[in-house]
């Protein structure tokens, strides 16, 4: 079970890499298209590669030579290919079930296809940022019975002024901060680090130290927890918007 576990997780950002001769070509194809307002696109790193698309950090070079941070979201040349592949194997298993599950496929695959069109991905960022203007207003003045916070320490991903997304291509700024995983990541590691912390300073120091200790390390536990808290009512409130808007 373990090891299914970790090969669903692989599947979400560490499969293998579109090819860089790819990549260079779909960033060429926007800096030909940018008018003469990029310079050069640079790679960074490779944030992760997925079944469908590749995320890499990059920096844009303008033409009077600032740079701005980006992530530039490439679909796989194949990924439609092989979408229309499959097709034709779960069509035959739905003919065989019958029961309507051949029209439930189609339905099913129609929305897969949209999912490869990152027009349409980049329409919904648009009416995202929408949701999170909104909801960074009070809630009573727009006749809102209960309030569910702001957005105040989350940020949001936004399309980079001057480029089109494509079909195959999308470039968003980097957005601040970091993501939901590696944020619970980090505050399980500080909350070891601070027990371990007060384990040693007790050992060191001596037993009748260990209240002043113990008292030092739950106010820091206090604040970790706040701060997860705080996040935490961030997200409901995303969620709320999300399935409300």
């Amino acid at each position: 079970q373990l090891d299914f576990q970790l090969a669903l997780s692989d599947m979400k950002d560490k499969l293998a890499p579109i090819a860089q001769p790819v990549i260079q070509a779909y960033l060429h194809d926007i800096v030909a298209k940018s008018n003469g307002e990029i310079r050069s696109i640079r790679v960074d790193k490779a944030l992760g590669a997925a079944s469908v698309a590749q995320a890499l950090k990059c920096t844009i070079i303008k033409s009077d030579g600032t740079e701005v941070n980006c992530v530039v979201k490439i679909l796989r040349p194949d990924a439609i290919m092989r979408a229309q592949r499959e097709k034709l194997v779960f069509e035959q298993a739905a003919r065989e079930v019958g029961n309507g599950m051949v029209a439930t496929f189609q339905g099913q695959f129609d929305s897969i296809m949209e999912e490869l069109d990152l027009r349409k991905e980049a329409e919904n960022v648009r009416l995202g940022n929408q949701v999170y203007d909104y909801s960074k207003k009070d809630y009573t003045d727009e006749k809102v019975a209960q309030s569910y916070g702001t957005f105040a320490n989350v940020h949001s991903m936004k399309l980079v002024d001057g480029i089109e997304p494509s079909m195959s291509v999308m470039v968003l700024e980097q957005a601040q901060g970091s993501t939901l995983e590696n944020y619970l990541k980090d505050i399980g590691a500080e909350g070891r680090r601070i027990a371990q912390e007060a384990k040693a300073q007790i050992q060191e120091r001596g037993s009748e130290n260990a209240p002043m200790i113990a008292m030092d390390a739950s106010d820091q536990l206090t604040r970790l927890y706040d701060d997860a808290k705080t996040k935490y009512e961030a997200l409901v409130n995303l969620a709320y918007m999300w399935t409300n808007e």
